[in-house]
């Protein structure tokens, strides 16, 4: 694996003097207020509570954190759900602090019993990347779940080039990480031949393409949205996209199936 895209495994979470970093001190003290939490016993080897904890820590220290929410996981793991069981990949785009990748990761294993699933996180931010791996081991996810620190197009290509990736292999894709990334991250899977007919791409933060001053709203963002509602991929002829704004009041997910062209 080249510089540009290491496994998190050789990772850890930096601090400086005697405290937390300033530049990670928020999410450094969400690692924290888990593993010290009363319930810490009864996380182990359980997606759900670990990720429930993390949500937690909202509401309890009055923080905001840049997670998807159970009410858009849920909406995404009943999507995952209308696929019959079999090995499944999923492609995370952005790890923050492994809510996602806790939650989604457990549902991808639960929902294809028996069948050999991989979640890939992809943070180019070391520290999240770390602290996203204490939670899924401290979930019992270590078998599913990789998280690679690196830039999303670098972490792609040298997952392809090692033979880890395969054409036509990922099922689910959830963008949630540089929303000025959106689109030329797409492109290169699409380069990468990495989209089959019925895989879903989640890319969250899509509600400014709902509202009437769209114009105003994130240029990533817009530009994102409507080339998957043009529907038709730039670097394949191979399908299309089916594009669906779902509106969850205080922001939205758009939601694009691969289908095949008619």
């Amino acid at each position: 694996m080249s510089a540009n895209s290491r496994n998190v495994s050789s990772i850890a979470p930096r601090r400086t003097g005697g405290g937390q970093s300033e530049e990670n001190k928020k999410e450094l003290s969400v690692l924290e207020f888990v593993h010290e939490h009363p319930s810490i016993n009864h996380l182990g080897d359980s997606p759900t509570n670990v990720a429930s904890t993390i949500e937690l820590f909202k509401s309890v220290k009055g923080e905001r954190l840049m997670t998807i929410g159970p009410v858009k996981a849920e909406y995404i793991i009943n999507k995952m759900a209308k696929l019959p069981p079999g090995p499944k990949t999923f492609i995370e785009f952005g790890a923050y602090v492994g809510y996602s990748a806790t939650i989604l990761a457990g549902a991808l294993r639960d929902l294809n019993k028996g069948y050999p699933v991989k979640y890939y996180s992809l943070e180019v931010n070391p520290v999240n990347a770390a602290i996203t791996s204490s939670f899924i081991e401290l979930a019992g996810l270590q078998s599913v779940v990789q998280v690679f620190v690196g830039s999303a197009a670098d972490s792609l290509t040298n997952l392809v080039e090692q033979g880890v990736l395969e054409p036509g292999q990922v099922d689910f894709i959830l963008l949630d990480h540089f929303k000025n990334f959106y689109l030329p991250d797409l492109k290169v899977m699409e380069r990468l031949s990495l989209l089959k007919t019925g895989s879903i791409i989640f890319a969250d933060n899509c509600g400014p393409a709902l509202r009437p001053d769209r114009a105003l709203a994130d240029s990533g963002i817009i530009e994102y949205v409507d080339y998957v509602k043009k529907g038709i991929p730039e670097n394949t002829d191979d399908f299309l996209y089916n594009t669906e704004l779902v509106d969850f009041q205080y922001d939205a997910i758009a939601v694009s199936e691969i289908v095949p062209k008619s």
